[in-house]
């Protein structure tokens, strides 16, 4: 694991803190734990990653940030606390935007990373460093956050999986606010089963989030034997009517649903009539919540080294009304009543991730994408599943659970599909790939 990393890392640019001496050090340490023949944890010896907007004790905590590139973390959090205690080897840390503030990955501290399929193209984000680490076999785990796609936009645009669990399932403090509900830590992986693996080690509560919840006794790993989709109710949305999608996207997608229609899913078109919830994302969840890092630097000394797209968001933040962002949570809650009442006749609904794959790191966003909130953004609980694409990797099924139902259940359909290998393949390589760092065979031909 160790030379890979060092192989492929400097063409991805995907872990910023890695440290091959303390790797070696750590799985000393881990063999000694077995040799001594003591009880061994369930991900012992697993390599994970960690975000650099989780903090890791004696670690930079740089938030992708040149203001705070000498921050030192003084405590491990939750996450990674949980991750070490389940006998997991921290292989080290990845790259986010500054403050993870947007969907990709790119910032001016460390830079830019490059999805492994296609070099010169974005990974997504903010968690684009850990879906790029594991599409590229850089550590089988990685820990991301999200809060309008940080998990599943990364997940799609680099063909993994990654899961945003529900509002306490899994204890954060990567705001200073410890009352949000719609950024949390969650897995990206190479496997609905390790997702599931990894969900069982973190989830659960802790007394330093406030939201957190008691573990699910029955466990993530024990819902992926429940895989039997007869009569599950699907909604097949192609666009959550939020606009354009590349067709393509949402032809592969289609054939997706089609595969579980073929294990017995009962699958309808249908789309809750929610209207258009940007402003309300914007007013209600992303300048409220970025807000609270308002007094995190002075943004005027730092201009020209921080991102003015992120800075522009601190001073809408000083100008937004106690109105707007009443009337954005107004909004919201009719959202979440339409959604509500939509999921009485299904049990899943399933789009789109994204609205197109891959594009050049020149660009902030896709063409098709600009001014419009994506999928991604829009639900809250999703899991991301990788499917075929001629030219991409593209994670682009979303399954959202009924919100009666718990998480686990929204790995149903997925576990479904990557058993009987009906909706979950690694995207072949082809002539647009060029030669990036896992476009080799071992990658290549690999199954999800």
């Amino acid at each position: 694991m160790i030379d890979r990393v060092e192989r492929i890392n400097p063409q991805l640019n995907a872990l910023i803190a890695f440290d091959a001496e303390q790797v070696r050090r750590d799985a000393a340490a881990l063999d000694r734990h077995r040799d001594d023949g003591r009880e061994l944890g369930p991900l012992h010896g697993v390599p994970f990653t960690i975000k650099d907007l989780t903090a890791v004790k004696d670690l930079p905590l740089t938030f992708g940030m040149v203001p705070l590139k000498d921050n030192v973390a003084d405590h491990d959090a939750v996450v990674v606390e949980r991750l070490r205690d389940a006998g997991g080897l921290f292989l080290g840390k990845t790259n986010t935007p500054e403050s993870g503030y947007y969907g990709g990955t790119d910032n001016h501290l460390f830079g830019p990373t490059h999805n492994p399929w296609k070099t010169g193209h974005t990974a997504g984000g903010s968690s684009g460093g850990a879906a790029a680490a594991v599409a590229a076999g850089l550590g089988p785990l990685a820990e991301g956050s999200d809060g309008a796609g940080s998990v599943r936009i990364p997940a799609a645009m680099c063909g993994v999986v990654g899961f945003k669990p529900s509002t306490g399932r899994v204890p954060q403090t990567i705001l200073a606010g410890r009352y949000y509900e719609w950024a949390y830590h969650g897995p990206i992986t190479r496997t609905v089963g390790d997702a599931a693996l990894m969900m069982d080690v973190i989830s659960g509560p802790d007394a330093r989030d406030p939201l957190s919840l008691p573990h699910d006794a029955a466990g993530y790993r024990a819902a992926l034997d429940e895989v039997d989709v007869s009569g599950l109710r699907v909604a097949w949305s192609p666009d959550l009517g939020l606009g354009h999608v590349d067709p393509e996207v949402a032809r592969v997608c289609r054939e997706a649903v089609d595969a579980l229609a073929a294990l017995g899913a009962v699958v309808e078109e249908a789309t809750p009539d929610w209207g258009d919830p940007e402003q309300a994302m914007w007013h209600g969840v992303w300048v409220p919540g970025f807000a609270s890092e308002h007094d995190l630097i002075d943004w005027d000394e730092w201009t020209g080294q921080v991102d003015d797209r992120l800075v522009a968001i601190m001073r809408e933040a000083e100008q937004l009304s106690g109105v707007d962002v009443g009337r954005a949570d107004a909004f919201r809650g009719a959202m979440w009543d339409t959604f509500t009442r939509f999921m009485r006749d299904h049990d899943v609904l399933i789009s789109p991730t994204l609205a197109s794959a891959t594009f050049p790191l020149d660009r902030f966003a896709p063409r098709v994408a600009r001014g419009r909130v994506p999928p991604a953004t829009a639900a809250r609980l999703a899991v991301d599943l990788p499917v075929q694409h001629d030219d991409h990797p593209l994670r682009s099924r979303s399954p959202r659970a009924s919100p009666q139902t718990r998480d686990r259940s929204a790995s149903r359909s997925p576990a479904a599909c990557t058993r009987t290998g009906g909706c979950c393949r690694w995207p072949r390589r082809s002539r647009q790939h060029g030669r990036g760092p896992a476009a080799g065979r071992r990658w290549r031909d690999d199954p999800c």
